[in-house]
C-alpha cells in the first residue's frame, strides 16, 4: 500500500532494511528484534556495543520511516 509518496513496509522489509543498516555500519553495530514473543516487532533496533542504539519503525498515515535514538548523556559523535 503507498500514501503517493512512501509505500507501506512489511514487518519483514523493515527487519531487514535495518539488517542492512547494521551490517554497513560495521562489527561494532548489531541488529535486534525487540519482540519477546519470537514475532518480529514494529520496530527494529541497531544497538551499538558501547550501548547506545537506533530504533527504526514506519507507522500509518506517512509510512515514512522515524529513526530514534537512545544515546547516553553528555554523549557527543564527532563529525567525520
Amino acid at each position: 500500500m503507498a500514501n503517493g509518496k512512501y509505500t507501506q513496509q512489511t514487518a519483514e522489509q523493515r527487519h531487514e532494511l535495518v539488517r542492512q543498516i547494521a551490517s554497513a555500519l560495521g562489527a561494532d553495530w548489531t541488529y535486534r528484534n525487540p519482540s519477546t514473543d519470537g514475532t518480529l516487532a514494529h520496530w527494529a533496533e541497531i544497538v551499538h556495543q558501547d550501548g547506545y542504539s537506533l530504533s527504526v519503525t514506519s507507522q500509518y498515515p506517512t509510512y515514512a520511516l522515524h529513526i530514534l535514538g537512545n544515546f547516553p548523556k553528555d554523549h557527543h559523535f564527532g563529525y567525520q
